[in-house]
């Protein structure tokens, strides 16, 4: 009798043992994995296609409704330039998906121009049928996101990344701008 009692303890433990394995197991298989696959950004620096560029200079304008036209600059006459049109209440603090259009009130835009100045990307989130008849219907991106918050008065993080269709038909832009630092404010 004292054999069968052992074994039936024994066998107690062993569940026991072996719940708590796989419960592990089964909260690290569902832990989430912060790793991202792509490459990496580089802090303060503006990657399109294979060339670098840092950040030189940060402006941001805003009016009375809440729109920031934020422009960082990348050289010292100010030519190479992102540009992103964004509206506080609708787009800061939250992961804006470029490759969709939206609906709404106020329509966020990116854009880029080379050092030289000449605009190679120009997007717009206007739903298609709200342009008028014959007017230039703004790409999305292919892919991308944007993520715009605002750090401190003069303090701003913006982390851009995304394939898009430029102003020339079938050039196609990887473009991707990590920033957190310093900028100037300037209310309309």
């Amino acid at each position: 009798m004292s054999k069968r009692n052992f074994l039936v303890c024994s066998a107690k433990y062993i569940f026991v043992l072996a719940s708590v394995v796989i419960m592990s197991m089964a909260f690290s298989a569902c832990s989430k994995d912060d790793k991202d696959d792509g490459p990496q950004l580089k802090a303060n620096v503006l990657t399109v296609g294979n060339r670098e560029a840092p950040v030189k200079k940060v402006v941001c304008y805003k009016n009375d409704e809440g729109i920031y036209k934020i422009k960082v600059f990348f050289d010292d006459d100010e030519m190479e330039e992102v540009r992103f049109i964004v509206k506080e209440d609708l787009y800061f603090n939250k992961k804006i998906d470029l490759s969709k259009k939206k609906d709404a009130d106020s329509y966020w835009e990116v854009m880029y121009d080379d050092p030289a100045g000449n605009r190679k990307i120009d997007t717009w989130s206007k739903p298609d049928h709200k342009y008028g008849e014959g007017e230039e219907i703004y790409p999305v991106f292919e892919k991308g996101s944007l993520f715009i918050t605002k750090k401190s008065a003069d303090n701003i993080y913006i982390k851009l990344e995304g394939r898009v269709e430029g102003t020339t038909k079938g050039v196609m832009y990887d473009i991707s701008l990590l920033y957190q630092g310093k900028m100037t404010v300037v209310t309309d």
